[in-house]
């Protein structure tokens, strides 16, 4: 049952790293790994949610753990959970902590994160659920070398054939995140994915891991690890994606490729980021507004004032309606608070 529910987890831990110029502007450059988790249960790869065993305070219950896997838990909610989780005379199942572990990196709480983990690996140093988010939690904090050296071990000690193939993939994102930052190609491996080429067909893979094939392939050209057409015309990169799958998640990938200062064609971008929203719910909702808040704060950069005032009073906006779904978002608040000092002249 661990290693089913870890296969199913460890495909989709931590891809998170489409970027723009830079993770201040673009805050999905850390943020797409939540998506990813989503899409591979949504492949009918569901996680079972798991509850700490006799956990913490009075009225720590199954309730308060599933509350806080669906990101329910706020203020002293949040800390009491995680006070029980960490709780030494309590008896915690690993899932429990990675659960709460990763939804407390989606929400930015990196300490809480690490602590859960912690707690974790000294009492399962071999679970490759715990492992893989721990490797997550490097690439968000955007320590990439960090992360593939966690990736390598769980590829060389715990990873099965089936494993392997899953973490190969979110070792990538680490990979070419790592590539971006140093230019160094050594750091990417030999053998990548070309869907938009049309490796592997179709019919091989299950829709959602093919997002994530695409949106690897997409990165590649992109950064300029690989060169093509697609490297020299990035407009034309976003609407290959979308004419394979036209998915909320590569909507939001295509926005954020031409809100780069190579393209800034920012109406699309925001069309994009639109269409995406339109069922969109919860926290793929939130993501989706933030990173409309990105756009609009990007093209103020770069605007004159009056009109780059327009922009950023947009993205508060945006910003606003996503503190909405989660008002203790730090990437969401930590945007909030660059956007309304640059508006306030600070």
């Amino acid at each position: 049952m661990e290693r089913a529910r870890a296969s199913a987890e460890a495909a989709a831990a931590h891809v998170r790293s489409p970027a723009g110029d830079s993770a201040e502007a673009d805050p999905g450059a850390r943020r797409e790994a939540s998506e990813a988790c989503r899409l591979a249960r949504a492949d009918g790869q569901a996680v079972q949610l798991a509850t700490p065993c006799g956990a913490g305070p009075a009225g720590a219950s199954r309730l308060l753990a599933l509350g806080a896997a669906r990101g329910e838990l706020r203020g002293a909610d949040w800390r009491s959970y995680i006070g029980s989780l960490l709780d030494r005379s309590q008896r915690v199942s690993p899932a429990a902590l990675q659960q709460a572990a990763t939804r407390a990196i989606e929400r930015g709480f990196f300490d809480d994160a690490e602590k859960l983990l912690k707690r974790g690996l000294a009492e399962a140093p071999d679970n490759i659920f715990l492992r893989t988010t721990e490797a997550r939690l490097f690439h968000e904090r955007g320590r990439f070398e960090e992360a593939l050296r966690c990736f390598d071990t769980i590829f060389a000690e715990l990873a099965d054939a089936r494993e392997a193939e899953a973490v190969w993939l979110t070792r990538l994102e680490s990979a070419l995140e790592r590539f971006r930052e140093t230019g160094n190609p050594n750091v990417l491996p030999v053998h990548r994915p070309h869907p938009l080429r049309g490796t592997p067909p179709k019919d091989d893979r299950t829709l959602h891991y093919r997002l994530y094939l695409l949106a690897a392939e997409a990165k590649l050209y992109w950064y300029g690890a690989e060169t093509c057409n697609y490297s020299s015309d990035l407009r034309a990169l976003a609407n290959a994606l979308l004419a394979v799958e036209d998915v909320p998640f590569l909507r939001n990938l295509a926005a954020r490729i031409l809100a780069d200062d190579r393209v800034r064609d920012w109406e699309k971008a925001r069309q994009h980021v639109q269409a995406a929203l339109q069922n969109a719910t919860g926290q793929q909702r939130l993501r989706s507004l933030d990173l409309l808040a990105s756009i609009w704060e990007k093209q103020a950069k770069v605007a004159d004032e009056s009109q780059a005032n327009l922009c950023r009073q947009n993205a508060i906006n945006a910003l606003m309606e996503s503190l909405k779904i989660d008002p203790e978002n730090t990437f969401t608040l930590a945007a909030l608070t660059r956007l309304q000092q640059a508006l306030s002249g600070k």
